[in-house]
């Protein structure tokens, strides 16, 4: 049963746009790439993904030495 339930929500979520593609910098919208440029201080990015989330346009950055991760929507702004 927990198997049929599992299979059932990832079929929704592929479903309802749960997209991820890969994104050069270049690319990035220019509200993005500022927000990246004034509030990460230089760091170094490893990878930039573009995200599905509720119908908006999210780009998940992930930075070299930390491994941390950002969320910044279209317009520029930082989601926690």
């Amino acid at each position: 049963m927990k198997k049929h339930i599992v299979i059932a929500l990832m079929a929704i979520g592929f479903i309802t746009g749960c997209h991820t593609s890969k994104v050069q910098y270049s690319d990035l919208p220019g509200p993005v790439q500022k927000t990246l440029q004034e509030q990460c201080h230089g760091a170094q990015v490893a990878k930039i993904e573009q995200k599905n989330r509720d119908g908006c346009c999210v780009y998940k950055v992930e930075f070299c030495a930390t491994g941390k991760k950002a969320y910044i929507r279209s317009d520029g702004t930082i989601m926690n």
